[in-house]
């Protein structure tokens, strides 16, 4: 994917962010940092470096920050928001709310992933939460112990990078 961004786009920008999925063993078992997302982020960007328009982003810390012109980016797993059913949605707002308060670098608004059900959540500052759906939600473990499966989607977003504000969403539904 990456190959065929480079090929139609001046300029291609990875951002990195591991979450639960790639983890190393049961949760709190080994760092957060051990884990099998990071490895093949390292490994594509690895293949990747022919690559002139393409650069990849990716940190230690359990977020990312990144800005498109103006607008500034938090981007977050989802799976530092704990539930025990469904997608937590005034535990979403509460936390990404507490990170807006000066937690993290300045954003305006916050994107995640982790819940497999695409939504848009309209925080106390006026920012937004979106949360991306999967392109996979079908498993069987999500059937047995989540009770749930998804339409897999993705999200697509056009930035205007002056008023550092989104300028046009969509939900792409891959069924």
């Amino acid at each position: 994917m990456v190959r065929h961004l480079d090929a139609h786009f001046e300029r291609v920008r990875v951002i990195c962010e591991f979450g639960n999925h790639g983890r190393i063993g049961r949760y709190g078992v080994n760092p957060r940092g051990d884990n099998i997302d990071r490895m093949a982020y390292k490994i594509a960007d690895d293949r990747t470096k022919d690559l002139k328009a393409v650069t990849w982003q990716s940190s230690d810390d359990w977020y990312q920050h990144f800005a498109i012109g103006n607008y500034r980016v938090l981007l977050v797993h989802g799976d530092e928001i704990r539930t025990y059913s469904g997608t937590p949605l005034f535990g979403i707002i509460k936390r990404v709310s507490a990170w807006a308060a000066g937690i993290v670098p300045d954003f305006h608004d916050c994107y995640m992933g982790h819940w497999h059900n695409p939504a848009s959540i309209t925080i106390g500052n006026g920012n937004r939460v979106f949360i991306t759906g999967s392109p996979e939600s079908g498993n069987v473990y999500a059937q047995e112990h989540l009770a749930a499966q998804a339409r897999p989607s993705q999200r697509l977003h056009f930035i205007d990078p002056e008023e550092g504000r989104v300028a046009s969403e969509y939900v792409i539904w891959l069924d």
